[in-house]
């Protein structure tokens, strides 16, 4: 019994929990390779606004690649939620 104690201390040490503890912590600037992803994303969505249909050449491209953005989008967000 004392060696299970022993073991959820320990995982309450290493683990990420109310106190913010982790064995690995990313240095803030880390977090900039978001800024290009996102900057991407958004000139797609903004790209689509003003790309017609039939005159452009992507409209396949972009009819191809719609879906799997959209359901990356819902994945990114509930990955973000969690």
């Amino acid at each position: 019994k004392q060696q299970n104690e022993s073991a959820g201390k320990e995982m309450e040490q290493l683990s990420p929990g109310r106190n913010g503890r982790t064995l690995v912590a990313p240095s803030g600037w880390a977090f900039i390779i978001w800024a290009p992803i996102f900057l991407g994303e958004l000139v797609f969505v903004v790209s689509l606004l003003f790309l017609s249909e039939t005159s452009s050449p992507l409209a396949g491209m972009i009819r191809k690649i719609t879906g799997p953005f959209v359901i990356a989008q819902i994945l990114q967000s509930l990955w973000t939620a969690a």
